[in-house]
């Protein structure tokens, strides 16, 4: 009877400890967040770099647009001598050739035809004094050049519209044709060519043409610096 009692008087304690566990309130549960906004806890500024990258360099790498190795191109156009003499204006039509041995290196082969003309100071010496000026007159022009495209970029028109572009140098040897007789000379060219697709191209540029000038009555060697426009075809590709 003594052991019954005690077993009563130990549930008897216990009880009140397993009310109040029940009684105590459910943890509040924390809402799960949508993966929306996780993503947006871990972006950055928009004007600032991830800390990551704040001490890297990037750079920005694309291939030429149009290759040019192994193709031909065929330009036309025209070209002015603004050092011919005060008494002469010398104009020309140009037809050049290029062949591309590698998307740099190209030859040139070119050729025009040169109209010229009394300035109005020289049609002057002949009209008033009957003075014939002593001037170079150069009725053809010939070239052969090694050409190196030294840097290709591209130009944004919009932001869906661009066209490509390379700044050339030229060298190699040349003739003038005057009429006292033809001269060799020294040739030198320097100028932009405008990719528009994978087959047009436009040209402006600047030749130098070094040689011995015979005039009329003297002679002496001279700078012919040619400035010319050109628009052009580059086939195959």
């Amino acid at each position: 009877m003594k052991k019954l009692t005690l077993l009563v008087l130990a549930l008897l304690s216990v009880a009140p400890l397993s009310v109040k566990a029940a009684e105590a309130p459910a943890e509040t549960a924390v809402p799960a967040r949508s993966l929306e906004e996780q993503l947006n806890s871990l972006g950055t500024p928009g004007n600032e770099a991830p800390v990551g990258l704040t001490s890297e360099q990037l750079y920005a790498v694309q291939n030429r647009y149009a290759v040019l190795k192994h193709r031909h191109e065929i330009s036309l156009g025209g070209g002015n001598n603004f050092s011919s003499s005060s008494f002469l204006a010398s104009q020309g039509f140009d037809a050049t050739y290029r062949f591309y041995l590698t998307d740099r290196w190209f030859l040139g082969l070119n050729g025009s035809l040169v109209f010229n003309e009394y300035s109005r100071d020289g049609q002057g010496l002949v009209d008033k004094n009957s003075i014939v000026p002593d001037v170079g007159v150069t009725k053809y022009r010939a070239d052969l050049l090694v050409g190196y495209n030294l840097f290709y970029g591209k130009f944004r028109l919009t932001m869906d519209k661009v066209f490509y572009f390379d700044q050339y140098v030229g060298i190699g040897p040349g003739v003038v044709w005057l009429q006292t007789g033809r001269r060799a000379a020294a040739v030198g060219d320097v100028g932009f060519a405008f990719w528009f697709g994978r087959n047009f191209s436009f040209r402006i540029g600047v030749k130098d043409y070094f040689f011995d000038e015979q005039r009329l009555v003297s002679h002496g060697l001279v700078h012919n610096f040619v400035g010319y426009l050109q628009a052009g075809y580059v086939f195959g590709g």
